[in-house]
């Protein structure tokens, strides 16, 4: 266990074949070097207020008729931004380097995951309009994003020379 991540041998194997398949170097330079790429990811405030409007107009929309002529306009916007924040997460990044690909393959399939059963969710008649999913999604990714960055820390001091 490091910093307060606990680490499977086989992921420390993972992260070396990694580095060998990238062809970079995994002495104490190209850890550095590694240490140096990762960005913790701060708290992504804007898009969580744009996922928490997005819900509440729908949980309005559900309730009012006319709410529902009115907020589809503004949902539509809100959705396309939300798109846009977890497209840009899940397509670049620090962990998008060949070195990282294995942190990066564990994290898109979380996100997909999550994605998918929340869709599903908000297609349910009536129940899907009143949770609010979408703030529970982008909660959740960044949890997962930070998750990852302390995971490949501790990957990189346990490998540390």
């Amino acid at each position: 266990m490091a910093n307060g991540v606990e680490i499977q041998e086989e992921d420390i194997q993972e992260l070396v074949e990694s580095f060998e398949e990238a062809g970079e170097p995994l002495d104490a330079e190209g850890i550095q070097e590694a240490k140096e790429d990762l960005q913790h990811p701060p708290f992504p405030i804007k898009i969580f207020l744009v996922a928490f409007a997005y819900d509440a107009l729908q949980i309005i929309g559900a309730l009012l008729v006319v709410g529902v002529l009115i907020t589809i306009p503004v949902q539509i916007v809100f959705w396309l931004i939300l798109f846009y924040w977890t497209w840009s997460r899940i397509s670049g990044g620090w962990w998008k380097k060949p070195a990282m690909k294995i942190l990066w393959k564990k994290y898109i399939q979380k996100v997909w995951v999550r994605l998918t059963v929340a869709m599903g969710i908000e297609f349910l008649p009536f129940i899907g309009a009143f949770i609010p999913l979408n703030t529970i999604f982008i909660l959740m990714a960044w949890r997962n994003e930070s998750d990852i960055v302390k995971r490949f820390e501790a990957m990189l001091a346990a490998v540390e020379p």
